[in-house]
């Protein structure tokens, strides 16, 4: 019996991880998660394509959406402190086949997200070094490497290691920014009054209220990262309240630290019809404004803030395939190395995963239109995060919460509704992608779940 006893003390604390982050360091990781520089410099250009100057009121809705998530997650995330985020959250509330669904949403992001990033390294670093004899691939490959090497190590290691990263970007913020003091050319007023989007002709022309609807889902897909807070569930300090009152702080200060780059650099762009039809528009109004040696730098905080932002989520989505060995959700040896941890008391085996199917999608020529796709799949976790914040209430009515949500169940009635909405109006391309998605989600489910390895 002992022996047994000490057996089983000897397996949950091989499945323990170790709760040694102090809140700002879980807020850090989730800045870079969000990643404020690469979200205003990279992701931005479709916001301005497609909704123009809108994209000012277009970041501030999707601001008060981010933080109607924000309160469910922490609800959630305060009753349920698992590692496994929006999955384990999901799992906790709603039947089997949606946390399976969610979780492979969550698993195939945390995959091809890493690959373009550290792709983006490459390319950048190209253009900023053309005569470095090295190819953009192998830049990436180590790039990658060096973000396997930090993402499994110490967790109190790895977090001050992309915290400080995420300190040097703030530089480049207040370059970004301070464009609109130095150089400015717009009126905010009235670009909030008369929204021009550049039309077929490469004129401006109106905003209508189509194009408005169509710079949502961009935008949305801009503002993100907050929720990783809830993958160091299990390594926070100060109990549930403060894990969900992280959450809540990370999705405003993402909200905040993402949109003012991109409303300062649109007020300080000299020619919008210019800065509409720029490759990269952050960095033309930065040049103008400051000249080239700063655009520069802008784009080294670009490569720093992607090599940090990859570096979390191999981390964030590591632990997340953590989880989903320590639930059972696969075959039993794919669990037992899952839910292993290595010397670091970090979950290794699943970054590894994590690192090989990265390296593997580099050389995938289809890799932008799977980026693009993000969008639909990071609307159908929130989908079912909205759903199951409302579902909660219900089961369990009398139930002590940690993190309450503030006028429920508006907060979780405007997420489900956005987000359906958001579904609902993608692309035929995109829907037909989340199907398969979802039909793989099932299927895996059934599959192992009917070997008696799913609990």
């Amino acid at each position: 019996m002992d022996n047994q006893d000490n057996k089983t003390n000897s397996e949950v604390q091989s499945h323990t991880l170790n709760r040694a982050l102090h809140p700002a360091l879980v807020l850090g990781l989730s800045m870079a998660d969000a990643s404020p520089i690469m979200a205003s410099v990279l992701l931005s250009i479709g916001i301005f394509s497609v909704g123009g100057s809108f994209g000012i009121v277009s970041c501030a809705i999707i601001t008060f959406v981010v933080m109607m998530i924000s309160l469910n997650l922490a609800e959630l995330g305060a009753k349920y402190p698992l590692a496994g985020g929006s999955y384990s959250v999901v799992r906790a509330v709603l039947p089997g086949p949606f946390a399976s669904i969610t979780f492979f949403n969550m698993a195939f992001q945390g995959v091809f997200i890493p690959a373009s990033l550290t792709l983006g390294i490459g390319q950048l670093e190209k253009l900023i070094f053309p005569d470095l004899p090295i190819p953009e691939v192998a830049v990436a490959f180590i790039a990658l490497m060096l973000a396997f090497f930090v993402a499994s190590m110490n967790i109190k290691t790895g977090a001050w290691t992309t915290v400080i990263l995420m300190l040097i970007q703030v530089i480049v913020l207040v370059i970004i920014i301070g464009s609109a003091f130095k150089n400015p050319n717009w009126s905010i007023i009235e670009m909030i009054k008369n929204p021009v989007v550049l039309g077929d002709g490469g004129s401006l022309i109106p905003v209508t209220g189509v194009v408005m609807m169509a710079t949502m889902v961009p935008t949305f897909s801009v503002i993100n990262g907050y929720d990783s807070v809830l993958g160091f569930s299990e390594e926070i300090k100060g109990g549930p309240r403060t894990l969900g009152k992280t959450v809540v702080l990370a999705a405003f200060m993402a909200s905040v630290l993402i949109s003012a780059p991109l409303i300062a650099a649109l007020l300080s762009a000299p020619d919008l019809v210019t800065f509409f039809e720029s490759e990269s528009p952050v960095v033309y109004a930065v040049d103008e404004a400051w000249g080239h040696a700063f655009a520069n730098v802008v784009s080294v905080g670009v490569i720093i803030a992607e090599f940090s932002c990859c570096t979390t989520l191999l981390m964030y989505f590591g632990r997340t395939w953590y989880t989903s060995g320590r639930d059972g959700m696969w075959s039993k040896g794919i669990n037992k190395k899952l839910s292993k941890l290595n010397k670091h008391q970090v979950p290794g085996n699943g970054i590894l995963f994590l690192v090989a199917c990265t390296a593997v999608l580099m050389f995938v020529s289809s890799l932008e239109w799977l980026i693009i796709f993000s969008g639909t799949m990071i609307c159908t976790v929130y989908l079912f995060v909205g759903v199951a914040g409302f579902v909660s209430r219900i089961k369990d009515k009398d139930v002590e919460r940690p993190f309450s949500i503030p006028l429920w169940p508006v907060p979780s009635l405007i997420v489900v509704f956005f987000n359906g909405f958001a579904l609902i109006t993608q692309e035929t391309q995109f829907l037909i992608g989340e199907i398969i998605m979802i039909a793989l989600a099932l299927l895996c489910f059934v599959v192992f779940r009917k070997k008696g390895n799913q609990l």
